[in-house]
């Protein structure tokens, strides 16, 4: 591809937000007066792990809309067909697409959603006229 290609090209990728109170150790190396000094303590919150899932896109020389999921998490976590098609695909996704192919021309996503069947996927984009 050249260089002029890749201001047709949608990026888009997921990540996991935990906050939690399971750190691991902490180590920290100060001398025995500096014990409780402000900076080398760690502050601790009462309260229950947070889960976050967040999808982003960019463009060349744009970013797209960061979208918190409802994302259920617990065992066996992540999403499903169904929730990606209608919390990604459908909303900020489709609506990005769209203004992105009106001011560029077409526009090729790039996803990532390796983990749900190729057909599946391709399904939900020929759906959505989203160029694959």
């Amino acid at each position: 591809m050249t260089s002029e290609d890749w201001c047709h090209v949608i990026w888009s990728d997921k990540c996991y937000v935990y906050i939690g109170d399971k750190k691991g150790t902490v180590w920290v190396t100060g001398s025995v007066d500096e014990v409780f000094h402000g900076d080398y303590v760690i502050p601790t919150f009462k309260q229950s792990p947070i889960r976050v899932m967040v999808w982003g896109y960019i463009i060349e020389g744009r970013k797209g809309p960061l979208v918190v999921l409802e994302y259920l998490g617990g065992h066996g976590g992540g999403m499903t067909a169904k929730q990606y098609q209608e919390q990604v695909l459908s909303g900020p996704l489709h609506i990005f697409y769209q203004e992105m192919s009106e001011e560029r021309g077409i526009v090729v996503f790039q996803e990532r959603m390796v983990h749900h069947p190729i057909m599946q996927r391709a399904q939900m984009f020929a759906e959505m006229k989203i160029l694959v």
